[in-house]
């Protein structure tokens, strides 16, 4: 789990490690190693001291490398599922939009909210629409509240995926989040 690995703020040492430092410090483009070789003398190592540097690492897993956009996904949906828990159902789209907003920015995740999303054809920029949340600028997420109509929201999602990448700004998850009586269901259309 993300939050597992991004050393819980401690009051000892008023510290943390942001997604983006770790994001920044990652060897491979787009992806977070998860093991005991991870930027230990960059990041850990400066931060705490010896034993709880090993303690962390511990709890880290030796061998699989999960891609950022994966790890940042599992956390908005958990996040989501954890407002949807708080607020329960029937609530507007809006609220649950401004309430995933805000359990972002406490577990420290970049976010933003209702991007406006142009392309550029020839001479000119058109507007193409606003997504509701970009997440660690790598996940977009359209939230949606009623009847699931995923081919029609899939459309609205893939014509904004067309014009990111028309400007060249890679997304590697995009997903439709509906907020519905019975919970929170994910489509990922990426």
């Amino acid at each position: 789990m993300l939050s597992r690995l991004m050393l819980a703020h401690s009051p000892a040492t008023s510290r943390s490690i942001s997604l983006r430092h770790m994001k920044e410090t990652a060897p491979f483009q787009g992806e977070l190693p998860l093991h005991a070789g991870f930027a230990v003398d960059r990041t850990i190592s400066s931060l705490v001291d010896h034993d709880t540097e090993q303690n962390i690492l511990s709890t880290l897993p030796t061998t699989s490398l999960l891609p950022y956009a994966e790890l940042v996904h599992e956390e908005v949906v958990r996040l989501s599922e954890d407002v949807h828990c708080n607020f329960g159902p029937n609530c507007s789209e809006s609220l649950y939009q401004r309430a995933v907003l805000r359990a972002l920015y406490l577990e420290n995740i970049p976010v933003m909210q209702e991007r406006d999303i142009f392309t550029t054809h020839g001479q000119g920029s058109f507007f193409v629409g606003r997504v509701d949340l970009e997440v660690a600028g790598c996940c977009l997420y359209e939230f949606k509240i009623g009847k699931i109509n995923i081919t029609d929201h899939s459309n609205q999602l893939n014509r904004y995926l067309r014009a990111y990448a028309n400007n060249k700004e890679p997304i590697r998850v995009a997903a439709l989040m509906y907020f519905t009586a019975k919970g929170v269901f994910v489509h990922r259309v990426i």
